[in-house]
């Protein structure tokens, strides 16, 4: 593969968007979690030659551009990193349980970790961190919008929205952290069988994510947050139960929608890139990311991909 091959250029687009996060924490952070889908699929994509090279320019670039965030950066790559090199590193072969009981003991270790760090800051409290949070991204937006030409009548109606979802945000801040910890376990769950299946350390031969399948009761928790959201006042214990179960009911079904769309792509023999693209662009637009939503929902009763039962 050529070396400047357009994956090569993932890790140092992550490390451009880990920059801009410092220099606009919400806008960047947004840029930072986008360019982290390339990021991952760099590790499956490119040689080891290729990486080493692409993470050495990247680590030159954040050295010259602000050597501050050197040490942080250092650490967001041996956090993402550290499970499948030290599977790497132990003389035996693995199953994919065990593997996936490693990576989450390292990911609670991570979250457990930054909860303690984030606890012992002074003054800190989730509603001190939420409303700071909705004035630095109302503010970041508002000047934004000033900047496109945006009259005041749009611009509080942005506004208006952006308290909305932060609002909605901090009342399903449990069901978030539970996706993030699950997101985090799948992450270097995939990069450590990456890393083990290309030195002959797997036990059996490497998942297929277009094959992954949930059991039906899903379902059934997806109705009943829906009844909890429905029947409860707003704010209450009722409600906010409601909220936080479909916030991971639809993670889930989410999950299965990109699981049949990379089926599918699989099944065409899209090419890798296309592939990547459609991805990016299912992600990013709502519109599109609620048809997967659904997508993975329906997969449920009709099995659109065929799948053996049980």
């Amino acid at each position: 593969m050529n070396p400047f091959s357009f994956y090569f250029f993932f890790p140092i687009l992550s490390a451009l968007g880990f920059l801009a996060s410092v220099h606009a924490p919400f806008l960047g952070s947004i840029l930072y979690f986008f360019l982290f889908i390339p990021f991952i699929l760099s590790f499956f994509l490119l040689s080891w030659r290729e990486l080493l090279l692409s993470f050495i320019i990247s680590l030159l670039l954040i050295f010259i551009m602000n050597k501050n965030m050197l040490i942080p950066y250092i650490f967001s790559l041996l956090a993402v990193c550290f499970p499948g090199i030290l599977l790497l590193l132990l003389k035996k072969t693995f199953s994919h349980w065990r593997i996936i009981f490693y990576n989450s003991l390292w990911a609670v270790f991570l979250v457990t970790v930054s909860l303690l760090l984030l606890y012992h800051l002074k003054d800190f409290s989730l509603t001190t961190y939420f409303n700071q949070l909705l004035q630095n991204t109302i503010q970041e937006t508002t000047n934004a919008y000033k900047k496109m030409g945006m009259g005041e009548a749009e611009i509080q109606r942005v506004t208006k929205a952006i308290t909305t979802l932060l609002h909605y945000f901090r009342i399903s801040f449990p069901a978030w952290m539970l996706i993030s910890l699950t997101s985090l376990i799948l992450t270097h769950y995939y990069l450590s069988i990456r890393v083990l299946f290309r030195f002959n350390k797997l036990k059996t031969d490497f998942p297929e994510f277009p094959r992954w399948k949930t059991p039906f009761f899903p379902v059934w928790l997806l109705i009943i947050s829906l009844l909890l959201t429905w029947q409860g006042k707003v704010d209450t214990l009722l409600w906010t139960s409601g909220v936080n179960l479909l916030t991971l009911t639809a993670f889930l079904f989410t999950l299965q929608g990109l699981c049949n769309l990379s089926f599918f792509l699989q099944k065409n023999k899209t090419p890798k890139i296309f592939s990547f693209f459609i991805y990016l662009l299912f992600v990013i637009q709502p519109l599109l990311l609620s048809i997967i939503f659904f997508w993975g929902l329906f997969d449920a009763w009709f099995n659109f991909r065929k799948l053996p039962v049980g």
